[in-house]
């Protein structure tokens, strides 16, 4: 079966499909599927700087600039400059923000559902494998390192965040 780009026509596929499914719904809590999926994060990882998160998201410096910017004028986040390093910006929820990540999450979790329905765990396991590694094969380093900095975020180290997140002042 050697098809020239057919793995990556069925991969874009299934994506186009779960951003039709995510997009009518999204539309409803006023979002876009890019938007969600920086709210999820948030949710996920409360304090998070924006270098990081932009890693995390695969987007450009600028284009995370612009989806925040928007999350700003919405009332769903707050991004903060954090007194220590007048250079790094965190970002965190509002109490609206918190809302809609929460129903963005839900929205995902049902999507996942019907995406995956029908695989036994031996194929959820073969296929979590197998997008692991086609994901090294396209993702660069310094992607991947964020990726690590991310998971390695314990307890105690979103703690230390949020205690961080105390001291911070708020940018305009």
């Amino acid at each position: 079966m050697n098809r020239p780009n057919h793995i990556a026509l069925v991969i874009n596929r299934v994506l186009a499909g779960l951003n039709a499914l995510a997009a009518r719904d999204l539309t409803t809590l006023g979002v876009t599927p890019q938007a969600a999926r920086a709210l999820v994060v948030l949710l996920q990882y409360p304090g998070l700087r924006c270098a990081l998160l932009s890693r995390v998201l695969a987007l450009e410096a600028a284009s995370l600039s612009h989806l925040l910017r928007a999350l700003d004028r919405q009332q769903l986040i707050v991004r903060t400059r954090l007194k220590n390093d007048n250079r790094a910006v965190a970002v965190q929820l509002t109490p609206k923000g918190t809302r809609v990540a929460k129903a963005c999450l839900e929205l995902a979790r049902e999507g996942e559902r019907q995406l995956l329905s029908g695989l036994d765990r031996q194929d959820l396991a073969a296929l979590e494998r197998i997008l692991g590694k086609l994901s090294d094969n396209v993702t660069p380093v310094e992607r991947r390192v964020g990726d690590m900095q991310l998971h390695g975020l314990s307890a105690r180290g979103r703690a230390r965040e949020r205690r961080q997140g105390e001291t911070r002042e708020r940018t305009g």
